[in-house]
Formats: C-alpha cells, sequence, structure tokens
C-alpha cells in the first residue's frame, strides 16, 4: 500500500486544496485507487478496483470530478503513476492532471509525493 497527501494552491482561486492518493496492489494483481481533493468547503473522492495486467492497474488510475475554478463545465482530476527516467530505475512520478477544455485551467499537473506512507 502506498498513501500520499500534498496541499496545493491553485491557479486563479483565492484557496488551496489537499489531495489524497492510495493506491493498493493484492496478490492477484488487481490494483485499488483511490483519490479525492479537499477544498475549504467540500471533499470529492472516487476509488477504482482494476483488473490485473490491464495498464489502467500498472497505472493506478484514478478520476474524479472536482470542478475548481467556477466554470461548471465538468472539469476532472485523473490520478495516475508513470516511469520516470530509464526502465531501469525503481521510481515512480504521481500526478493528477486536471482536464477541461473550456478552461484556462486545462491540463494544470499536480506532481502529487510530497507526503508518502508505504505499508
Amino acid at each position: 500500500m502506498l498513501l500520499c497527501f500534498d496541499r496545493w494552491p491553485l491557479p486563479g482561486v483565492p484557496f488551496s486544496v489537499e489531495t489524497v492518493y492510495q493506491i493498493i496492489t493484492y496478490t492477484t494483481g488487481e490494483t485499488q485507487a483511490t483519490c479525492s481533493i479537499s477544498d475549504d468547503t467540500s471533499t470529492f473522492s472516487n476509488s477504482f478496483l482494476w483488473p490485473a495486467r490491464t495498464p489502467f492497474a500498472a497505472q493506478a488510475t484514478c478520476r474524479l470530478t472536482y470542478d475548481f475554478d467556477g466554470t461548471f463545465t465538468g472539469g476532472f482530476w485523473t490520478f495516475s503513476v508513470g516511469a520516470v527516467g530509464p526502465p531501469t530505475e525503481d521510481w515512480l512520478e504521481m500526478s493528477a492532471v486536471y482536464s477541461d477544455p473550456f478552461s484556462a485551467a486545462d491540463g494544470t499537473i499536480l506532481y502529487l509525493g510530497g507526503e508518502c506512507i508505504l505499508g
């Protein structure tokens, strides 16, 4: 299990958010990815259980809707894990990417992993 949490300022809004991203890989090869974003008034969360040997399991993908910039156009965040550097390296990059083509914040990336617990 890997549990990471961070606090972030977001562009164009007067508040920061807290992210939580948890990854559990079971002995069967299935991966459970849980993600959440909290601001000053609300918490948005989601959880996915991915079958073994799928790209979504390998990337521990978790998606949630959180339209933070007030456009109310269905903006969503995709939390995932990606390899960094040559395949021989054993460390990963965790990020959350904002997607909303109607928002100036489309493509905003939060690099996760400020505080992590491996257990």
